[in-house]
């Protein structure tokens, strides 16, 4: 994978975690953070994916891995989204 991709990636991951642990602070219901998180997820990786897409077309189909094209970052949103879900679930449980 690229550096910018794991950059896209991990920056994503950072800022839609830290917010869903402020929204955990709030008490807010589990599945209205699931939706900041999918939503917060989306409006990184959508519009970067886009613009190195515009960038280098070349650069996507080369190092992605199993030449995933434009649909190489995309496929990281459900991935995060559930990852963030699964944190607010054992943070719940570890409140109680």
């Amino acid at each position: 994978m690229n550096v910018a991709f794991l950059i896209i990636i991990v920056l994503t991951l950072s800022i839609s975690s830290f917010s869903s642990m402020y929204l955990f602070n709030d008490n807010a219901n589990k599945w209205r953070i699931m939706l900041a998180s999918l939503t917060i997820n989306k409006s990184i990786i959508i519009p970067s994916s886009v613009y190195l897409y515009s960038t280098d077309v070349q650069m996507f189909h080369k190092s992605t891995s199993l030449s995933l094209g434009i649909f190489g970052l995309i496929i990281f949103i459900p991935i995060i989204s559930l990852f963030n879900y699964y944190t607010i679930g054992m943070l719940k449980e570890m409140k109680r």
